[in-house]
């Protein structure tokens, strides 16, 4: 809320505000749910009561929900777990009720929802987080958590609950740990489900020579090398234990050519920065740069580089950004690191030779308005005519109110060129454009009372 709209809501009188609240409240559910739940807030059971009719309200729900209803449906969901939330610090065990109430149902949710989207899964990690919370809030019993926690953990039919462990790490290490793992070893659950289990309970302990001995049992249960994955998430651990020596020692098994080069990569830098080896952490974040020309290596390069290394390493980088196969790739980073006169030069060139018209549109569009920010004004005109004649050669008349803008921006930054560069002038490219495409009436009509501002 803005500092006036608040000024003047202090102002009201309280016959007034509540006139506002009522006008509100009626307007639609969304709003009303949003003020009902607000109010109750300050009444904990009032809330405990609001929060589990809407839950009864969708345990009671008998018809599906198609992928178009879903995100309404996500709302609803949303609104139960903001709920429980401020539930927690002040009733934590209704908070735990409500929790456990949702966790119940989510098996008939499950079979009434379209979850393409996915919004299921991160909902309910929501859930088990808040549940996780609540249960420290209460302090309740460790014996009651484990038990609780193993039992919704090995009855997962739909793919949910799977992740109830990972977000109980609050519980786990409050007690609940020793209990999980005792009944992992009297009542095994099938071998990953108990290996995953066991991996959490060491995360929660911050045991990482366990967790690296289950992976290892994990490697030997399914019979083949430990993957680049695996090795991430060991070094991961590794290096928040300051044990970054052995990070790298593990980070060296994988291959350049892995999926996960990335990722070891930033890991290696994290485990040299430990080390206190600046230099390596250097040469290995501009490896990285040269191999995806990523602005983010580039410039945590420069932050530890030296003045003189900042220069070579300037010069080098526009050099490969102009090498690159890709021309969306070289101006998305040469406007990363704001390099204006390159990026112009590179624009200018290539609308000569009639290669601007890739389809790069949300690219151009935000570069075309930075470069007018920056007074080059030629160059921000050339991408948005090349966004223009895109769709009009492609006759793509779906896209064509966004053409028509285009053109808008295009008459807009015109006004500012004083040299043209042997490029043809607004008007001139109206004229053209009316000229070839005189009978896309449909993009016409959408430039419509703009076109004769647009010639000018």
């Amino acid at each position: 809320m803005n500092k006036a709209l608040k000024n003047t809501l202090v102002q009201l009188s309280q016959d007034q505000l509540i006139h506002v609240i009522e006008k509100a409240h009626g307007s639609n559910k969304i709003c009303q749910t949003i003020i009902e739940q607000s109010i109750a807030a300050y009444n904990p059971k009032e809330l405990y009561k609001l929060t589990n009719k809407a839950i009864t309200g969708i345990k009671n729900g008998t018809r599906f929900i198609g992928y178009r209803e879903s995100y309404e449906f996500a709302e609803k969901l949303d609104y139960i777990n903001e709920g429980i939330e401020e539930l927690v610090p002040q009733a934590p065990d209704l908070a735990i009720k409500l929790c456990q109430r949702m966790i119940e149902i989510d098996g008939s949710i499950c079979e009434r929802v379209d979850d393409s989207s996915g919004f299921l899964s991160d909902f309910y990690i929501t859930t088990y987080s808040l549940l996780d919370r609540a249960f420290v809030a209460a302090k309740s019993d460790a014996l009651l958590v484990g038990n609780y926690l193993y039992e919704v953990y090995s009855h997962d039919d739909y793919g949910l609950r799977g992740y109830i462990l990972e977000n109980a790490k609050k519980s786990l290490r409050a007690g609940a740990d020793n209990v999980l793992e005792n009944l992992l070893a009297s009542q095994p659950l099938a071998d990953y489900e108990n290996l995953n289990a066991l991996k959490t309970i060491a995360d929660a302990r911050g045991d990482v020579d366990a967790y690296i001995g289950l992976v290892k049992q994990d490697e030997q249960r399914i019979g083949r090398p430990l993957s680049g994955q695996s090795i991430c998430e060991i070094a991961k651990r590794l290096n928040a234990a300051f044990r970054s020596e052995e990070a790298i020692c593990w980070l060296d098994k994988i291959d350049q050519d892995s999926h996960h080069y990335s990722q070891k990569i930033q890991l290696l830098v994290e485990a040299y920065l430990l080390e206190g080896n600046e230099t390596k952490a250097r040469e290995l974040l501009w490896e990285r740069f040269e191999r995806h020309l990523h602005a983010d290596d580039y410039l945590a390069y420069l932050k530890r580089a030296t003045g003189i290394e900042q220069e070579v390493a300037q010069s080098k980088a526009i050099e490969l950004a102009k090498e690159c196969a890709s021309l969306d790739s070289t101006l998305a980073f040469l406007e990363n690191i704001q390099a204006w006169d390159e990026v112009e030069a590179i624009i200018i060139n290539h609308a000569k030779a009639n290669t601007l018209n890739n389809g790069g549109y949300s690219l151009y569009r935000k570069l075309s308005t930075s470069l007018a920010h920056q007074g080059k004004d030629l160059s921000a005109v050339l991408l948005r005519r090349a966004l223009v004649d895109n769709v009009l050669f492609k006759a793509q008349s779906r896209y064509y109110h966004y053409a028509a803008s285009d053109l808008k921006k295009a008459h807009d930054f015109s006004k500012a060129v004083t040299d043209w560069k042997g490029f043809a002038t607004h008007q001139s490219f109206i004229q053209t454009l009316q000229t070839q495409h005189a009978r896309k009436y449909a993009f016409w009509s959408k430039v419509g009372d703009h076109a004769d501002s647009l010639e000018k």
